[in-house]
């Protein structure tokens, strides 16, 4: 996956954005802002706690009738009552983030 840009900025979302990344949303999936995801097979679908995490969306995907190109957060800090955790919860999930250079903030 593909590093596409670096940023100083505060969005709309309560987020520090250093960097983003192109993911690609699998096929028969949709996935909004703020969302957690994890990676099957190379692609991104919506989080399960059967998986670990692998990054939140920073943009809405419709992958319903097929694979789709959208941008994910590759390192920010992200204020967790801004993120979607779907199955899981915060406190899952909070330590596997910080690994990959996504850190949740109160």
């Amino acid at each position: 996956m593909a590093l596409i840009t670096a940023q100083q900025a505060i969005d709309n979302l309560d987020v520090e954005v250093r960097l983003l990344k192109k993911v690609t949303v699998k096929s028969g999936n949709s996935v909004s802002r703020g969302d957690l995801v994890s990676l099957s097979t190379g692609k991104v679908i919506p989080f399960l706690t059967t998986a670990d995490p692998y990054t939140v969306m920073y943009e809405d995907v419709d992958a319903t009738s097929a694979d789709s190109i959208g941008l994910a957060y590759r390192v920010a800090d992200i204020k967790s009552s801004e993120v979607n955790f779907g199955t899981g919860t915060d406190a899952e999930v909070r330590d596997a983030l910080d690994t990959i250079g996504i850190y949740l903030i109160d």
